[in-house]
This record gives C-alpha cells, structure tokens and sequence, in this order.
C-alpha cells in the first residue's frame, strides 16, 4: 500500500502518517528556546528528519499551502515561514514527492464545513467521523493539547487522506 503524509506545518500542527487503513499522528516536533528574554518554541528538525527516516518509503507528502496571517507581526511571520520551509526541505532531503494542497481543495475535498472566524471544530468533526479509530488522537483529553493542537492533528489526518485519495484517484 502506498504511503503519504498529511502535514499541519504550525508550531502546534503535526504530521498524519497514512496507508490507507492506519492513521499515525505525531505532533509538530519541537524544542524549547530563549530568545530575547523570551521563551518560545522552534520546529525541531533533527527530530522531524528522524520522525520521517523512521518510516521508511513515503510515496506522498501533502503540505498545507499557508502564509501568515495579518495579524501576525513580522517576527512571527519571518518564523513561521522558516519552520515551513525547513519542513519542506527535510522532506525533498528524503526524496519524497510534495504536493501542497491549499486549505478551500482538501477542506472541500474532504467534506469540512466552513468555518466561522477561523473555528476549528469542523475539521475535527469531520476527521472523527471519517476516521473514528483514530479520533483518540485529536480528542479534547488530558496529553493532547490545547484545541489549536487537537485541530492541528485532525487537519493533518485529513490532508493525509486527502493525499491518499489523490494519488489512488479515490473520490471521497
């Protein structure tokens, strides 16, 4: 079977590992750092590399198209698309093809419901009821995080599908 990853490529995104029956979710690596008197967290490659090495052949990788928002101020934005771009380099590092899905195709492709202002509760609806084995994985329970996190692992679930389905030509 084929194997392809979704990634939510956020801080509090994460990567769905997917093979057409199993869904695996890590969450976005990262590790701790002080800058400027400021304690923030950083995208940690190393343990990214060693995430995607694990695994062995990957057929698909499908990377959320994002940008920033314009609320964002230009330090954040400079970061996140660092933390982006470094996750698109590890994954070419490791010679697996890359899509990069904007959120309306596989939101529409996946059957999500738009959302209100940004609410994340469609994407993790849809994911439970898509894939409901592996819900526990975005559940609002104790170790999984706050609900930016939790949707962060539901939407990663579905641009796994959603590259999944692309690459076997399924309709949803």
């Amino acid at each position: 079977m084929p194997l392809v990853i979704g990634i939510d490529p956020g801080l509090k995104g994460a990567l769905a590992f997917y093979d057409g029956g199993a869904v695996e979710v890590v969450s976005m690596p990262v590790i701790p750092v002080r800058k400027n008197g400021k304690d923030r967290n950083e995208l940690d490659g190393y343990e990214l590399a060693r995430i995607i090495n694990a695994r062995g052949h990957i057929d698909l990788a499908a990377v959320e198209r994002v940008g920033a928002m314009p609320r964002d101020g230009a330090v954040s934005a400079f970061a996140f698309g660092r933390s982006v771009g470094e996750v698109v380099g590890i994954l070419r590092a490791h010679f697996i093809p890359l899509d990069f899905p904007v959120p309306r195709t596989w939101r529409k492709a996946m059957g999500v419901m738009p959302s209100v202002s940004g609410d994340k509760k469609p994407s993790i609806a849809r994911a439970t009821a898509l894939m409901p084995v592996a819900s526990a994985a975005w559940a609002a329970v104790r170790g999984n995080g706050d609900a930016d996190t939790r949707s962060g692992r539901a939407e990663a679930a579905l641009i796994a599908l959603y590259a999944w389905q692309k690459l076997n030509q399924v309709a949803a």
